[in-house]
């Protein structure tokens, strides 16, 4: 049997980098509490500077 990965990657119009990143980021090892996102990417799929992105971020979101 295929893996989902592969066959998005087949039979679909999405960027195959951008499968690969996105399912970089979860593995059957990971943890709910394990901080998963790469900012790089993330940069990097919003097409948004750093500087810009973190200010959005930090500014969209209170510490508890």
């Amino acid at each position: 049997m295929d893996t989902l990965q592969n066959y998005l990657k087949k039979f679909s119009t999405i960027d195959d980098k951008f499968i690969d990143d996105f399912f970089s980021l979860y593995t059957i090892d990971t943890n709910d509490t394990d901080l998963i996102i790469n900012f790089d990417n993330l940069v990097n799929w919003l097409k948004m500077r750093k500087d810009n992105l973190k200010k959005t971020l930090v500014n969209s979101y209170m510490k508890n």
